[in-house]
């Protein structure tokens, strides 16, 4: 028993993935309770604008970030490995200024567009207010997910854990539940500015302490190398917004604000069930590359059984518990959101075998297979894309949640097939008896 523990303390991916979950699940427990609350102090129309306004100001973080997260992370993974410090600074540097420019131009656009993204897409002259304050984000959540990404390939998992997925929703967490007054939607966004300005700050520090030893002068790049990177990852990230956020966008525009907010808090807990896939694609993001550039495919195959069965053992019995109890767990939130009891089990089955996949989006973009991600991600964006224009009009949220969970299934299928078809190992749940 001594030498399992001893064993498993030793090894990269239990460590490194515990450590992310922990956080993670202290994160998620924090987003979990941010999610009750608002909820319950801003109601489900509130909530449902609350989280449009997130969708349309995520569409304009993935722009500003174009696709710098991916080149950074898998960059400054192989420049550390290499001790290219000068090259590593450099990178960091180029990729979080034109992240800077691009997402103080998005910013800018979302502001002065407001009133016609309000009206005229979704028929809420309502939100048009909050989507300004929410505008504001963009240029902090954008920088902070290249400092995270950044932190990750230098293999610092817990701080780009408590940069992207602890501090935000524990300082909301107290700004609602303190400060906030209720169903006063925008005193809230105000606070929330402030929250992702403070997570700046502190993604900068943790930088700064983890490369203070680098005394190299940061290496030149050319602009263009950069987008030749970048600007296929960009197209990545595009598709996987789409999958992420097409369904509350279609409900937006042919049902109603309680229908996204309800919607959103089924898919929220949801999430739930893949929560270990995102713990453990931030601890392993950097050791794909690493093995991927020691030409190591055995170790990566041996890598990806393990991920893909701890991540599995995992989410099996969160997906039964929220399946026989999705009522009770929606009452939590109030119960005018116990309507979206179907929609949480039908996406909570889509992010199961979201799971039982294993981490091929993440292999394949990591491995330099961008172009590959794309055609899956690709396929997988026109299934939701139809399916939603088709379901959502006549089953509401129902709808939604079909169409949404299929463009995962398909997506992660035709990643796994290219996984299979690049390095002849099966990175499914129980993959070696399909090789």
């Amino acid at each position: 028993m001594i030498k399992v523990i001893q064993k498993i303390s030793n090894n990269y991916l239990y460590k490194q993935s515990f450590t992310a979950l922990f956080i993670k699940v202290l994160g998620g427990g924090f987003a979990f309770l941010f999610n009750i609350l608002l909820a319950r102090k801003l109601g489900a129309d509130n909530s449902g604008i609350f989280f449009l306004c997130f969708s349309v100001v995520m569409i304009a973080v993935v722009i500003g970030r174009l696709g710098l997260d991916n080149v950074v992370l898998r960059d400054i993974a192989k420049y550390a490995i290499n001790n290219k410090w000068g090259k590593l600074k450099g990178i960091f540097s180029y990729s979080v200024t034109i992240s800077l420019i691009s997402s103080v131009l998005m910013s800018l656009l979302v502001f002065f567009s407001a009133d016609l993204i309000s009206d005229q897409l979704f028929n809420m002259p309502e939100m048009s207010k909050s989507l300004r304050i929410m505008s504001l984000i963009i240029i902090p959540l954008s920088i902070i997910s290249i400092i995270a990404s950044s932190l990750k390939g230098l293999k610092k998992i817990a701080q780009a854990t408590v940069t992207e997925s602890l501090l935000v929703p524990f300082f909301s967490v107290l700004s609602l539940y303190f400060l906030v007054k209720d169903n006063n939607l925008n005193q809230f966004l105000n606070y929330y500015v402030i929250i992702f300005i403070i997570t700046l700050i502190l993604a900068f520090y943790f930088w700064k302490k983890n490369t203070k030893f680098i005394i190299e002068k940061a290496s030149s790049f050319s602009i263009r190398e950069i987008f030749d990177s970048s600007i296929p990852l960009l197209w990545v990230t595009s598709m996987l917004f789409v999958n992420s956020w097409a369904d509350r966008i279609f409900l937006g525009i042919y049902s109603n604000a309680e229908s996204v907010g309800v919607y959103s808090i089924a898919m929220k807990v949801a999430m739930l069930v893949s929560f270990i896939l995102v713990a453990v694609n931030s601890a392993s993001s950097a050791k794909f590359s690493e093995f991927y550039q020691s030409n190591n495919i055995k170790a990566l195959s041996n890598y990806c059984a393990k991920s893909t069965n701890l991540m599995a053992t995992i989410s099996l019995p969160v997906l039964i518990l929220v399946i026989f109890f999705s009522d009770l767990i929606l009452d939590f939130f109030g119960s005018e959101f116990t309507i979206g009891s179907t929609a949480l089990i039908i996406l909570c089955f889509g992010q199961f075998i979201n799971v039982a996949t294993g981490s091929v989006g993440q292999i394949l973009a990591m491995t330099n297979r961008e172009k590959l991600l794309k055609k899956s991600i690709l396929i997988g964006m026109g299934a939701n894309i139809i399916l939603n224009l088709i379901l959502v009009p006549l089953y509401d949220m129902n709808g939604a949640a079909i169409a949404t969970s299929i463009s995962w299934i398909i997506s992660t299928l035709f990643a796994l097939y290219y996984v299979k078809k690049e390095f002849h190992f099966n990175a499914c749940l129980m993959g070696k008896y399909f090789n």
